[in-house]
């Protein structure tokens, strides 16, 4: 049960991540 929550939370939070990476992109491009 832990080790599945751990692997969702991971799946999840590279997705998050790589979203705000886009987004933070997105404003130093528009930034510039």
């Amino acid at each position: 049960m832990f080790l599945f929550f751990s692997n969702g939370l991971g799946c999840v939070g590279s997705i998050v991540l790589s979203v705000a990476l886009t987004l933070l992109l997105l404003l130093v491009l528009q930034a510039l």
